[in-house]
């Protein structure tokens, strides 16, 4: 990569120009920059006083769905799974919300990583509009989810690109952030500011929908995770609501 860089470069002082859609590697060979300061394998460290975190798993693709099924097998994670069929019924939002909060407690209490996900059929919708109108519910959901997940988290990992997004826009209200660096190719950290009203100093795992190979939620999972608490006896696996 940083011999393409090197070719671009040279390309452009001679009047070319480009537009590249890619991952955030190629900026990194493009503007030459050092390794991050913190290895990814090191990001621990940065986990508000070593506790569990949660995960926010929005993304549908076959690659997600995937690396979800890897990390519901992992001992001291607990699946929280969302039947958005009950958004197309008209079910209640804020009983909805709460039963989702109050599950996401429950496991955090219990000293386990929460997983809260998107049931995963294909849903069939009469047109276009409706089918987006629908997507736009659940994100709403999702977010409300966010807003008010346990002030005392140790992380967070949003779980695709729209999801994500809408985490550092809509769920946190970010305005600013400090990017860390990547704890996987292509999976950027940032760390909230240390006056953010609910979640100061948060560090938030920004995970692409079609990203990483079978293990890497899993993966993730570890490197946030110290040592001491990985691999324990499973408790809860999987909530439905």
């Amino acid at each position: 990569l940083s011999g393409f860089a090197q070719a671009v470069l040279k390309a452009v002082s001679q009047g070319k120009r480009f537009l590249f859609r890619s991952a955030a590697s190629l900026l990194t060979a493009l503007a030459k920059l050092p390794p991050q300061p913190i290895p990814a394998e090191e990001m621990v460290q940065y986990v508000r006083q070593g506790r569990p975190g949660v995960f926010i798993v929005g993304s549908h693709v076959q690659k997600t769905t995937e690396q979800l099924a890897a990390l519901l097998q992992v001992p001291r994670v607990a699946g929280i799974e969302i039947d958005v069929t009950q958004l197309q019924e008209a079910t209640d939002h804020t009983s909805l919300l709460s039963a989702i909060l109050n599950a996401v407690k429950s496991v955090f209490q219990q000293g386990q990583t929460p997983v809260v996900y998107t049931s995963r059929q294909e849903l069939t919708f009469a047109d276009v509009p409706t089918r987006l109108q629908f997507g736009l519910q659940v994100s709403a959901l999702l977010m409300d989810v966010v807003r008010n997940l346990p002030a005392d988290i140790g992380y967070l990992v949003s779980k695709g690109g729209i999801t994500s997004n809408d985490t550092l826009q809509k769920g946190l209200s970010l305005r600013t952030a400090r990017l860390l660096g990547q704890i996987l190719p292509g999976c950027s950290v940032i760390l909230t500011g240390a006056d953010h009203s609910r979640f100061p100093n948060l560090p938030v795992v920004l995970f692409p929908g079609n990203v990483g190979d079978a293990e890497a939620l899993v993966t993730v999972y570890q490197r946030l995770t110290p040592p001491s608490k990985r691999d324990l006896t499973p408790m809860t696996r999987l909530i439905q609501i």
